[in-house]
């Protein structure tokens, strides 16, 4: 039969038990507060992280239809430069479309047509085989504007811009403005 413990070992032993009890919830009490404070310096570091900065278009598109050198040809590269210009100033969405393979204008009139079906409000064409095809074809699509530049160009909805190399990026930063504050 096992001996009757006595009082003062019992006592002994809960003491022990509650100290033990009380050193798992100190240790406890002390991860959670780390915890807290790790995720108060993330919060506040995220606060001050800055901001993304998304741009708020208009709804108008100018679209710039390039040969199959995209924008690294030089007409087009200044066409380009002057439709950045102007979506950061009247913040229109700006996109381009090389026409891939077509030496001609029969064979990029299906780039316009993508274009003009991706709804462009305006098209910019700089090179020989796009401003090409946009004169032989801006007659079938009265509701989008063009832009031809360095070629005389004439309809409704065609803007020539025939200023010297130096000075396109400006005035197609100026027609597309115009067009867009005239929607």
């Amino acid at each position: 039969m096992p001996e009757r413990e006595r009082p003062a070992t019992r006592a002994r032993r809960a003491v022990r038990a509650i100290r033990g009890r009380r050193r798992i919830a100190a240790t406890v009490a002390a991860g959670v507060a780390v915890a807290g404070l790790i995720v108060g310096a993330v919060l506040t570091l995220a606060d001050n992280a800055p901001r993304p900065r998304a741009r708020q278009y208009r709804a108008f598109t100018a679209c710039l239809l390039t040969d199959a050198h995209g924008l690294s040809g030089k007409p087009a590269a200044a066409a380009w430069e002057g439709m950045q210009k102007a979506s950061l100033t009247t913040h229109v969405k700006v996109q381009y479309l090389p026409a891939f393979g077509a030496a001609d204008a029969v064979a990029a009139a299906p780039y316009l047509t993508t274009l003009v079906h991706r709804h462009c409000d305006l098209i910019v064409a700089s090179d020989d085989v796009s401003v090409a095809v946009v004169m032989a074809r801006a007659r079938h699509y009265r509701k989008t504007q063009f832009i031809v530049v360095g070629a005389p160009g004439s309809g409704p909805n065609v803007v020539a811009i025939t200023a010297a190399p130096d000075r396109v990026p400006a005035e197609v930063a100026k027609a597309i403005s115009r067009s867009a504050h005239a929607t």
